[in-house]
């Protein structure tokens, strides 16, 4: 070979290469054949650290041209350490190896490339010595690591998903060889078993639990080994905290490289709640099948599809069916056909809308007639909320229904007798008032006051007629309205003229108080005088003579939208047990013989019942401690809205509703009429006494 022959990059020696005359040059010619061939990546330098040969795929790793005898050290731009730490050229391996003049081994380098790429490798520099060991030079082969470092990252990714996956299952898992001992152990066994896993690993359970336990576990885990294949079982370990709990568990073989079962794992779900919950539901299944036995009425329970999933022994008496009849086919067969369709509509209207069932229904008693039965049923839900069907009971009725039917007969026959009796009454009455006005016009004046109370009193029985008349007519459902835009002042006048005769004789003043301005509504004339007739009537006969009465329309809580009136009288007063009753008919504040004013009790029925028929309710409130001097009207104060009751409406067709209340009590009585549906933001006044004002 001619010393001075200039040799490529890939092989051709470099003339500054030469150390000294009698360097021979590195590699010869046919070894450098066999290394320009080779895969890995080959370089050599000379005592300095000068590059002296670089193969082909020393040159390809470090993505440049490096330069025969001024580049030193290594191939590569930049080498760095594993944590990024740059090397200096005197760290580098080849610098170590010629300096300290031996091999470097086992250390790991990432090589960057000019383009900033990097490449994890392992280098294995050698120093090169002549036969009397000068070291000339050194050889270095650098081995790509890359594809073992990925795949060294990614079985690292894949034990941390596979540690955090175990960590975070709702149970516990764990991992044993075949000779029983612990290899892995998530969190949440080690909690369980009350070890930490430095205590688990390498044990066995015969050296964990007791022996009861452990001869359990080892039976299911030769169980595994015995078949081959994983197997799923109840198994029962005292926890770390005492308590014992119930597990379903799975127990599963792992192959080892050969395919034969190498480990064995295990996973378990804590089913100690389910036990208890599933014990719980059998008791309370037992209570109450035990109730429902013992119980008289008959018990039934629908699931979500309506059909029977249980029906207690009195309903099978009751029916005198079996069991598996009324499970399989339900209702049907036992309704009466009238009854069948409501009865069933309302059931599936409860069950669709989860609400509560109340239906009566007739059916076929065991001895064959047709008895009435009444069903109660509430929805049955899962602590989840699941709808799990209807529970109900049902009740023979069969004596109330004929006591009901028996009542409404009797009523209507009472109500057909005052209809007759008032028809009856009222024809003799007529010549009775003609004669009495003959005598009125053709009296002495002696018998003057004889002939005034004849006339008074007949004239109270006309009306005590009247009001029969009227309530047989409105049980008959045969009264009718006959409406007319009409002013309000007119009806309160009608009702005071027919008032005020019964007032002076009771040496009572009547105070009325009218809007200058019409305030008209819609309603029957005749009715409403016959309303505030009865009010006035009824608030002289409980006031004392010489008493007080007032009726007004109030200007101030009026608007154009509605009228407001108000009737007060200094009468007796109203006990608060009674206010819920006194509309009732035939209802007597003072029931006994020596009440005051008389009456059948008729009055304020009729009133509720007009109200009503006009759209509205009528309403009684007490007041106490008014002074004698009421002055020109009523103190009043805050009315709310469910204070007032509704009477009719008005003639504007946005007037919606009116409203009537009567006050009432010791010291003063108030009629409030109303056709306003806003009556809270309205209505700020109430009576206000003297000293106070009780509700």
């Amino acid at each position: 070979m001619k010393g001075h022959e200039h040799w490529s990059v890939f092989g051709r020696e470099h003339p500054a290469a030469h150390a000294s005359p009698d360097w021979e040059p590195f590699p010869a010619e046919g070894v450098r054949a066999v290394l320009d061939a080779l895969p890995a990546a080959i370089y050599a330098t000379d005592v300095e650290g000068r590059l002296t040969y670089v193969n082909p795929a020393a040159a390809e790793l470090s993505g440049r041209t490096p330069e025969l005898g001024s580049d030193r050290w290594c191939v590569s731009w930049r080498l760095y350490r594993p944590d990024g730490t740059l090397l200096t050229h005197a760290e580098y391996p080849m610098a170590i190896s010629l300096r300290e003049g031996r091999p470097i081994r086992g250390e790991e380098l990432i090589v960057e490339r000019p383009d900033g790429t990097r490449i994890a490798c392992m280098p294995y520099p050698t120093p090169l010595r002549r036969a009397d060991g000068t070291v000339i030079g050194g050889i270095n082969l650098l081995v790509d690591i890359s594809d073992r470092k990925r795949a060294e990252e990614d079985l690292r990714d894949s034990e941390q998903r596979f540690i955090q996956f175990m960590h975070n299952l709702p149970g516990l898992a764990w991992i044993k060889d075949r000779q029983g001992r612990y290899v892995y152990a998530n969190e949440a066994a080690e909690q369980a078993f009350g070890a930490g896993l430095g205590d688990l690993l390498g044990r066995t359970d015969q050296e964990i639990f007791t022996p009861a336990t452990a001869a359990e576990f080892a039976a299911n885990d030769r169980r595994v080994l015995d078949s081959e294949r994983g197997i799923e079982t109840l198994e029962t370990l005292e926890h770390g905290d005492g308590a014992v709990h119930h597990s379903i568990v799975s127990k599963f073989p792992i192959p080892g490289r050969d395919g034969n079962t190498e480990l064995i794992g295990g996973v378990a779900i804590d089913v100690t709640e389910l036990k208890q919950t599933e014990a719980a539901l059998r008791r309370s299944e037992a209570w109450f099948r035990t109730l429902a036995e013992a119980s008289p009425a008959l018990i039934w329970r629908l699931d979500p599809a309506g059909e029977f999933t249980y029906v207690n022994p009195p309903y099978l008496e009751y029916f005198g069916r079996h069991e598996d009849e009324v499970l399989d086919r339900g209702w049907f067969p036992l309704l009466h056909p009238d009854d069948a369709g409501a009865y069933m509509a309302s059931v599936e209207a409860a069950q669709r809308e989860r609400r509560r069932l109340q239906a009566a229904v007739r059916v076929r008693h065991r001895h064959g007639d047709w008895r009435w039965i009444e069903s109660y049923a509430l929805p049955l839900f899962s602590d989840g909320g699941e709808y799990l069907g209807h529970i109900g009971t049902s009740l023979d009725i069969t004596e109330r229904k004929q006591f009901e039917e028996a009542l409404s007969e009797a009523d209507s026959r009472k109500d057909e007798f005052l209809a007759m009796l008032a028809h009856e009454l009222r024809g003799p009455l007529a010549p009775i008032r003609n004669s009495i006005e003959i005598m009125r016009r053709t009296a002495a004046p002696e018998t003057e006051p004889v002939v005034k109370t004849l006339d008074r009193q007949v004239s109270h029985l006309v009306r005590l007629v009247d009001d029969l008349l009227d309530v047989g007519r409105i049980s008959r459902g045969r009264i009718e309205l006959r409406r007319e835009r009409l002013d309000i002042r007119s009806v309160v006048q009608h009702a005071v003229e027919a008032v005020r005769p019964l007032c002076d004789d009771l040496d009572q003043s009547l105070t009325v108080d009218l809007p200058t301005d019409p305030a008209f509504v819609d309603g029957d004339p005749a009715r409403l005088a016959q309303v505030l007739g009865n009010l006035l009537s009824n608030a002289s006969k409980f006031t004392p003579g010489g008493g007080r009465l007032s009726i007004a329309v109030d200007p101030q809580s009026s608007t154009p939208a509605h009228v407001v009136i108000r009737v007060c009288d200094t009468g007796i007063g109203i006990a608060p047990e009674q206010i819920a009753r006194i509309f009732d008919l035939f209802m007597q504040i003072d029931t006994s013989l020596e009440r005051v004013g008389g009456g059948l009790g008729i009055g304020l029925t009729l009133v509720r019942t007009l109200v009503g028929m006009h759209g509205g309710t009528v309403e009684v409130r007490i007041v106490f401690g008014i002074e004698d001097n009421l002055g020109d009207a009523f103190p009043v104060a805050q009315i709310d809205e469910d204070q007032l009751a509704v009477i009719a409406p008005a003639i504007h067709p946005s007037h919606q509703q009116n409203v009537l209340a009567l006050v009432r009590g010791e010291g003063s009585a108030a009629l409030v009429a109303t056709h306003n549906e806003r009556l809270a933001a309205k209505m700020d006044r109430v009576v206000r006494l003297h000293e106070g004002v009780l509700e």
